[in-house]
């Protein structure tokens, strides 16, 4: 199935009809739409004068369609979760309260080891300077224990200079960034949605324990994802330079990948499926109390796929 994603970017009234979703323009002369709620992955509310009615908002929670809202700078700001969608949540979550020091620290270091592979798959993919890439390899199989000598910091600087220039700075306020921050948030959201439906807490982390933060889970299990995000602003960050916002087309460039393929448990498949194999195979090493439980992501070129490799979703 071709799953889609709604944009709302104008003035518009959400409705339910007939398990459909309508979109119904307040503004004069515009086309009705209609999407069948089936082939819904995501809504994304980019204004903040859209009505919607509650009981689609239910209707799409309870279709596992993600739903955000962005502020008025397009940013991410709200993400609808579900709060009951697995039959046996205190389950997962006793789980989560009973892992051990050690196995939180040996999730950590298969986390990071998975991220650094990633990011060197893709300096392999966009870059010739073959020096960078085997100093990258290097960090990687020397990083020990719950990385404990900083493998991720230092590969992510070498990895950012290698991709952006050696002035890039991450979080400066520049396009590259407000493109790298968009990214990971749809990435992050998405994956959040998935990490709710199987009863986890997202607040629960296992290296990320900030007590203000709601989504400590995610930013410890989204961290594998990054490079897709990296990837793409690599490759269009040409079209970056001028204007304070990302376009509108920017934006949804970053959405649809989600709908990108990687392989994990060695079947290709989409980011936004992915999610499912990852999350149940981190209950599954939670359960085991054994971190080799937890899948390996890899990011694959899309030229690369061989079509009859891609399971149906």
């Amino acid at each position: 199935m071709s799953w889609k994603t709604l944009v709302i970017k104008d003035y518009d009234k959400l409705t339910l009809k007939n398990n459909n979703l309508l979109v119904s323009s307040l503004k004069a002369n515009k086309q009705e739409v209609k999407v069948s709620i089936d082939t819904l992955n995501c809504v994304i509310i980019e204004n903040s004068y859209t009505l919607f009615s509650m009981q689609l908002i239910n209707i799409l929670i309870n279709n596992n369609v993600l739903v955000i809202v962005s502020d008025d700078k397009h940013d991410p700001n709200v993400v609808m979760l579900p709060l009951s969608s697995h039959c046996m949540p205190l389950v997962n979550l006793e789980l989560q309260l009973k892992i051990t020091k050690d196995l939180k620290e040996k999730i950590w270091t298969k986390i990071i080891y998975n991220k650094i592979f990633n990011q060197i798959e893709i300096m392999k993919e966009l870059i010739t300077d073959q020096t960078v890439i085997e100093r990258c390899e290097q960090q990687m199989i020397t990083m020990n224990h719950n990385d404990q000598n900083n493998r991720e910091g230092i590969v992510a600087k070498m990895f950012f200079h290698a991709l952006y220039g050696t002035n890039f700075i991450r979080f400066a306020d520049d396009q590259i960034n407000s493109a790298l921050n968009y990214g990971y948030k749809i990435i992050s959201s998405a994956l959040s949605r998935t990490i709710a439906k199987y009863g986890l807490n997202l607040f629960i982390g296992v290296h990320h324990i900030g007590r203000s933060n709601p989504f400590n889970l995610t930013y410890d299990l989204i961290e594998p994802y990054r490079p897709i995000v990296d990837r793409w602003v690599f490759q269009n960050k040409n079209y970056l330079q001028y204007g304070s916002d990302l376009s509108y087309l920017n934006r949804l460039s970053l959405i649809k990948l989600l709908n990108k393929h990687v392989i994990i448990d060695h079947k290709v498949m989409t980011v936004n499926s992915s999610f499912n194999v990852y999350v149940k195979s981190f209950i599954s090493a939670l359960k085991y109390h054994d971190s080799s439980k937890i899948k390996n992501l890899t990011i694959i070129e899309e030229a690369s796929i061989i079509q009859d490799q891609i399971i149906n979703e």
